[in-house]
């Protein structure tokens, strides 16, 4: 838990930075969470996802102030690589997703599958 705050933290600071001069209109920023949420290793993917979601709730407060709420987005990857790509390409094709949370199992995925993302690149469970 303490591991999800110290990444989450700084990744709302720096999405209120970056938003700090929009106007005050009410938008949805996402932070992604891709991790094994059924199947054999879902213990390890929901208490992250769990953990990430009480984070979230705890650092929005500063982008709530200037019109923004922050979401959590769910992916299950089921720890199988070809769910974990389709995932990540669904991710990196959602504008509204500022940064992502993954991968619980490092197999779930691939390092070139988040190569032409635009946002900030996976931080490590």
């Amino acid at each position: 838990m303490r591991k999800v705050n110290n990444v989450l933290a700084p990744a709302v600071a720096l999405v209120c930075l970056l938003l700090a001069g929009c106007g005050k209109e009410n938008k949805t920023v996402k932070i992604a969470v891709q991790m094994p949420l059924s199947g054999p290793l879902s213990v390890f993917g929901v208490s992250q996802k769990n953990a990430a979601q009480l984070a979230v709730e705890q650092q929005s407060e500063p982008l709530k102030s200037l019109g923004f709420t922050v979401e959590l987005a769910s992916y299950d990857d089921q720890a199988n690589p070809d769910t974990g790509v389709a995932n990540a390409k669904a991710i990196i094709g959602d504008p509204s997703v500022m940064g992502v949370v993954a991968h619980w199992n490092p197999r779930s995925t691939t390092p070139w599958t988040w190569r032409p993302s635009r946002r900030a690149p996976p931080t490590p469970r």
